[in-house]
């Protein structure tokens, strides 16, 4: 009974999702021909399924059939990022905002573009992606942006920043002292040989 139970809760699951992802495929690009969103939907299945190259195929086929759009660099994009391919997503993802895209996709893939930044470790990047983002979601209500979460990025990278800078200095104390500690010990060395 149990088994037959979760059984069915998986199936649900199972079929829900892809509907959920259609749903959101057309809030976020509601003028896709109903081919391309298919296209889409092979790439985004593969991809929670943790088959990256059917994904990778999915969204390339996607992106073929209409390269004007933005959605499928934006999911390409989160499928590099996801990967560590860091240089890849922000090629894809820069691609992406000069292609046909809502506010709102806009807006993520701006917010992508920080977060990518920031995880490949450009923190003065990832900071000037984040302000654009801020500047572009306060100008534009219809990109349903999260400011607070942006601005908190902000705030994070600009104190990881100046721990680094401040680091530095602590760094070059550190080398100083091991230079003299090290010329010290040449020297006590020097001695100990010359007194025997």
């Amino acid at each position: 009974m149990r088994q037959r139970l979760l059984l069915g809760v998986l199936l649900a699951i199972a079929t829900a999702a892809p509907l959920a992802h259609a749903e959101t495929f057309r809030t976020e690009d509601p003028d896709a021909t109903k081919d391309y969103l298919d296209r889409l939907k092979k790439g985004e299945a593969a991809f929670v399924a943790g088959d990256m190259a059917g994904a990778q195929a999915g969204f390339q086929d996607a992106i073929k059939s209409d390269p004007t759009r933005a959605l499928g660099l934006y999911r390409m994009g989160e499928m590099q990022m996801s990967q560590g391919k860091h240089d890849e997503a922000l090629a894809t993802l820069n691609t992406a905002l000069g292609k046909k895209a809502q506010n709102l996709l806009h807006g993520k893939i701006m917010y992508l573009i920080g977060l990518v930044d920031e995880r490949a470790h450009k923190l003065p990047e990832a900071k000037i992606a984040f302000e654009k983002y801020l500047e572009f979601v306060q100008a534009h209500a219809d990109a349903k942006g999260h400011p607070t979460i942006a601005s908190q990025h902000v705030r994070v990278i600009e104190r990881r920043m100046k721990d680094e800078v401040d680091y530095g200095k602590v760094k070059e104390r550190i080398i100083a002292r091991q230079k003299e500690n090290e010329a010290q010990a040449a020297e006590n060395a020097k001695k100990d040989t010359q007194n025997k």
